[in-house]
């Protein structure tokens, strides 16, 4: 009786290891609006990654892990920070209660425009293969600097999309995950692949993109 016992205290504890695992890496959204087609649908379930943005003060870290870098920046993360390319849920500023799904297009730092529709990320004319409507080709904005602490993030479907555009960069806390993998409806089932953005760049700077570097650029 002992070993059985044994045995479900063991279960049960793993059991709720795995629940809270889960609860605390993973969230269950519903995408609403068309802002990401085609590359996300209206009204698709997604699962968001939290882990892979786990972020700790890089000064409290440092009290207890010496080693780790000396930086300006006084956040650190053991994984990753947000990447060009990579789609992420989030709460737009001053809108906690909101979580906006959207494209990384700019890091700190950088400088951002828009001309005649085509963003122009630090000089250089983005190739955004993942733009199919190209309505809003007309569209002009003014150089903007990404400061440090946020992201710029912009929506696939560029005219019917609310993003960092009207509402500015997004703060590093505002960050919900990545989104890792759709699984509703059925047929859409698959993992969420980011575009890798540095590497079209550089494809853009050494002549004109072919399409296995595209298929590249997505893995």
């Amino acid at each position: 009786m002992k070993i059985v016992a044994k045995e479900i205290a063991i279960t049960g504890l793993l059991v709720i290891f795995v629940f809270i695992f889960i609860t605390v890496s993973l969230q269950n959204t519903i995408v609403v609006g068309p802002s990401m087609l085609p590359t996300i649908k209206d009204d698709q379930r997604i699962f968001v990654n939290k882990m892979v943005y786990l972020r700790f003060d890089r000064e409290t870290v440092r009290k207890f892990l010496p080693w780790v870098d000396d930086s300006t920046n006084p956040v650190t993360f053991p994984f990753h920070a947000p990447r060009r390319g990579e789609i992420v849920v989030f709460h737009p500023p001053g809108q906690p209660d909101i979580e906006f799904i959207k494209r990384v297009i700019g890091l700190p730092g950088d400088k951002i425009e828009v001309r005649r529709g085509q963003v122009v990320l630090n000089g250089v004319t983005m190739e955004e293969l993942y733009v199919v409507f190209k309505s809003f080709s007309n569209e002009n904005r003014n150089q903007v600097t990404v400061p440090e602490g946020t992201f710029f993030v912009m929506g696939d479907n560029r005219s019917q999309s609310e993003d960092s555009r009207s509402f500015g960069p997004v703060p590093q806390i505002n960050i919900i995950g990545k989104a890792w993998l759709t699984y509703w409806p059925r047929s859409e089932w698959r993992f969420i692949r980011s575009f890798n953005i540095d590497r079209v760049i550089n494809a853009s700077l050494t002549g004109a993109l072919q399409f296995d570097e595209w298929v590249a650029s997505r893995l």
